[in-house]
């Protein structure tokens, strides 16, 4: 079995990931913690999307050398060095929202060798974002105790109409066919977050009923045990500053230099929301949503 150098489990390890479903909150709450010195950040990295559906497929040993290679090796390494930062200003990722321009100067204006570059990499420590993969969070804490998990959660009118909004399981809308993970079953397209044994039921489902089915699996897994740190949307939106000290707190880093500007950036959106769409939701469901709404409330 191939092995890495034990820094890269060190990395792993020190890790911190934003989870929780769609439309909860999850990119600002990335952006806010990317502001925190020390920390790197990468949104949705398409690598460990397609790594993490493997999770109970693959040998542990395999998939954990994937995972901690591109942490460290992929993603840490190359972020201090200037090469996978996000340098599109239009980008809600992208780092000049979120770090100071010497600092991001100081690495676009040379060539980092690897060797430098693993010492700036000392007391740094890599966080990422992706929603969706809640269930594999527990395993992930096992292999990994002393990560630090942020999840987020968003009370169920205000989450599915946001993903009503945004044609998430609209069908046959082009946002509905993004390349997410599936598997297939008798032909039809199954999102791999879907419970096994669950695959006729979700073919059957009219659009609402999959955002209460989405909203159901990616709330029950969410708690506030060790080193996971339970966010709500709505307590980040009343108090950003308070939210964001709170957060500091639980990861033991200090704000940066643009952490203000970010906080600026945190307010409610004003969009009307009908508390009502609750009572369109089948009967199969409705009661379930209802009561995991109401801890994000």
């Amino acid at each position: 079995m191939l092995e890495l150098h034990p820094v890269t489990r060190d990395c792993a390890n020190a890790a911190i990931l934003v989870s929780g479903s769609a439309r909860s909150g999850t990119t600002i709450v990335g952006k806010l913690i990317h502001s925190f010195a020390t920390v790197e950040y990468v949104f949705e990295p398409p690598a460990l999307i397609a790594l993490f559906p493997l999770m109970d497929a693959m040998p542990r040993e395999q998939w954990n050398y994937l995972y901690e290679a591109y942490l460290y090796e992929e993603f840490l390494i190359n972020a201090v060095s200037g090469r996978t930062i996000n340098t599109n200003r239009a980008d809600d990722s992208s780092i000049f929202a979120t770090k100071g321009e010497a600092e991001i100067a100081q690495r676009l204006d040379r060539s980092w060798p690897k060797g430098e570059a693993a010492r700036l990499v000392a007391g740094r420590r890599a966080a990422y974002k992706i929603p969706n993969i809640v269930a594999c969070i527990p395993e992930l804490r096992r292999r990994y105790p002393g990560m630090a998990v942020i999840m987020m959660v968003r009370d169920a009118v205000e989450t599915i109409h946001s993903l009503m909004a945004k044609h998430v399981f609209t069908p046959d809308h082009p946002s509905a066919a993004l390349p997410w993970p599936f598997r297939r079953d008798a032909g039809a397209v199954i999102p791999y977050w879907v419970k096994p044994g669950d695959e006729v039921l979700w073919t059957e489902l009219n659009e609402i009923d999959r955002c209460a089915y989405y909203y159901i699996c990616m709330s029950e897994a969410a708690d506030g045990g060790d080193r996971q740190f339970l966010q709500k949307y709505s307590e980040l939106l009343a108090a950003p500053q308070a939210a964001a000290e709170r957060l500091a707190d639980f990861l033991g880093v200090g704000f940066g230099e643009r952490t203000p500007s970010v906080l600026e950036t945190i307010r409610p959106t004003g969009k009307p929301r009908d508390p009502g769409i609750i009572n369109r939701i089948s009967e199969q469901f409705r009661a379930r949503v209802v009561e995991l709404s109401a801890r994000a409330e």
